[in-house]
């Protein structure tokens, strides 16, 4: 995990915990079909949220994750 997301939210986050949609998110009734549908509305217009092309719109250019 990147070092300044650590210090910025504690040391409590966790990532990759076993079961955690099948408890909590799975319970969430169309969950799955929302989702897809507000990232389809991220994509389109003239000047989309986000383009597979480049990724989120306004995203730091200079932004690099950290390599092990």
């Amino acid at each position: 995990m990147d070092e300044v997301l650590k210090i910025e939210l504690g040391s409590s986050l966790r990532i990759d915990v076993p079961g955690i949609y099948e408890t909590f998110l799975e319970k969430i009734n169309s969950l799955e079909t929302t989702a897809t549908s507000v990232f389809a509305k991220c994509q389109k217009g003239n000047n989309p949220l986000y383009s597979q092309e480049r990724g989120r719109r306004g995203w730091l250019e200079d932004v690099k994750e950290k390599t092990y």
